[in-house]
């Protein structure tokens, strides 16, 4: 597999602050196969997303450190990133850990 180098256009479906973090959601559209058990197709899911998940993790915290001007007047040094899937097809926010 090739590694990527050089500039990236990366798009975040949604970005949101709450009292002790940053927050960046991807939407799925993808919903489980009729009879298999939600646990399994989560986890599956997570395996699936997680490296594009840090890749928005750590863009979005190298954009707060560099220019924390641009999220005035909210402060926004100091929080976490985390980032989670939103399974529209069944109503599902699902934190993945870093």
């Amino acid at each position: 597999m090739a590694t990527h180098t050089g500039p990236r256009k990366l798009v975040f479906d949604r970005v949101f602050r709450t009292d002790d973090a940053w927050w960046v959601v991807d939407f799925k559209t993808s919903v489980p196969q009729p009879g298999a058990a939600l646990t399994d197709f989560l986890a599956e899911e997570a395996i699936r997303y997680s490296s594009q998940l840090q890749r928005y993790r750590q863009a979005l915290s190298s954009l707060i450190s560099q220019c924390p001007e641009i999220f005035n007047p909210v402060p926004t040094q100091g929080l976490p990133v985390k980032t989670a899937l939103y399974f529209t097809g069944i109503s599902h926010f699902e934190e993945l850990l870093p």
